[in-house]
């Protein structure tokens, strides 16, 4: 219909053209007053080129945005649907046992706020991982071993305690083992002399 209209006169095409896209009232008014047809015509051609553009590219992040959403959407109903699984084979509770139990012990360690993250965020991924799951057992492991160290001033020092009472308990023995060995030598040593 346009076409028709302005099929033998470009000004008036390109009037036509302009009064159609989407572009701001000043741009069109700024096309409407070239006097040059020329003019007014490569500008025009300038504008559609860039609003193609523009528009490969709107749809280009709608149809990645819709694929992510999709994707996402895909996620959350397999997820649901294995949760349904679980809890009908009975793994559910188990698992959910679990998971409760070691969130408790990483609230209860007295974690700094980065270990704490990471914690977190390894829990998370042990709660989405079937326990067959090679990843499941080395995780399971890592948390082990996150919520068993001295993470608050007192486990620290309780723990610097405890390894302060076994070097000297070894310091002790050693000590104590020198001691008869000597002692015994010299007993030796006697029984010889007088021998």
């Amino acid at each position: 219909m346009v076409l028709s209209a302005g099929a033998g006169d470009p000004a008036r095409l390109s009037d036509l053209a302009a009064s159609v896209l989407n572009i701001p009232v000043e741009e069109k008014i700024g096309l409407l007053e070239r006097n040059n047809v020329r003019d007014r015509v490569q500008k025009l051609v300038e504008i559609v080129t860039r609003e193609f553009e523009l528009q490969e590219i709107s749809s280009r992040i709608q149809s990645q945005v819709a694929d992510e959403v999709g994707k996402t959407q895909r996620q959350y109903y397999l997820r649901e649907q294995m949760k349904a699984i679980q809890k009908e084979l009975g793994e559910d509770d188990d698992r959910q046992q679990e998971i409760e139990e070691f969130r408790k012990k990483i609230e209860a360690a007295g974690m700094p706020e980065e270990p704490k993250k990471a914690a977190e965020k390894e829990l998370d991924r042990l709660s989405k991982m079937p326990p067959q799951a090679a990843e499941y057992t080395v995780s399971r492991t890592y948390l082990d071993w996150l919520v068993s160290l001295p993470w608050s001033r007192g486990d620290r020092g309780q723990a610097r305690r405890s390894r302060r009472r076994t070097r000297s308990s070894t310091r002790t023995t050693t000590t104590s083992r020198r001691s008869r060995t000597a002692s015994s030598s010299s007993s030796r040593c006697a029984r010889s002399r007088r021998t």
